[in-house]
């Protein structure tokens, strides 16, 4: 599953915020399931996502910056956000802050324990540098979980785009780079992410730890 949904395919809809919502189409996709919908980006291109999305509010800015109104949303979610922000702690705690009594975080990072991280090496995808300045698996995630003030998390590892990861992975130990906007691949690096996601598919039977993503949920 490549977590369209951020894993609230079950949930009554509410109010939702997504951080780093770029050009909303997960926005889109959660309006049409009932969620009234915001955005967040830092980058002034995705605010004019609003005039292309019927309506949809997007919040310019960091999010500690904007002073946005506390327990206000029931779901907040973030998508590969967190191993880019300078301050983890700072914007869950932010996050905690903005949610209703019971409401959630959904949050989903690169899992520098999977079984891509093992395979590739240097040339995960994954590290990213110097985009990423931090690294997540389940134990230090379940951790700032804690530290962030949240009651209750649960995280598990995800082999929904372990084909992407390979891809992405393949490109930098043939090249040295991976131009993510293209998102180019050769038919062999295409087979072998295929090839690639059966494997890791077959060792989440086994290994808690072997997807790429890790998928933390907490609750306040």
């Amino acid at each position: 599953m490549r977590l369209a949904c951020m894993d609230l395919e079950q949930e009554a809809p509410g109010r939702l915020l997504e951080l780093g919502s770029g050009d909303g189409s997960r926005l889109v996709l959660m309006r049409t399931r009932g969620w009234s919908v915001e955005g967040q980006d830092v980058d002034a291109k995705a605010s004019a996502f609003r005039l292309r999305a019927e309506g949809i509010p997007v919040h310019h800015g960091a999010l500690e910056s904007l002073a946005l109104p506390g327990s206000s949303y029931d779901a907040v979610v973030m998508n590969h956000v967190l191993e880019h922000v300078a301050d983890p702690i700072a914007v869950m705690r932010e996050c905690a802050r903005l949610l209703k009594p019971g409401g959630s975080l959904v949050s989903v990072t690169p899992n520098m324990r999977s079984l891509g991280a093992r395979i590739f090496g240097r040339s995960w995808l994954g590290l990213e540098p110097p985009r990423h300045l931090h690294l997540f698996n389940r134990e230090n995630l379940t951790r700032l979980a804690e530290l962030s003030g949240f009651g209750r998390a649960t995280i598990r590892t995800s082999y929904g785009n372990a084909d992407g990861f390979a891809v992405g992975s393949l490109s930098i130990r043939a090249t040295g780079r991976f131009v993510l906007e293209r998102g180019a691949s050769t038919p062999i690096q295409s087979l072998a992410a295929a090839l690639f996601q059966a494997c890791e598919i077959l060792a989440a039977k086994f290994a808690r730890d072997a997807g790429e993503e890790c998928v933390l949920r907490a609750w306040r």
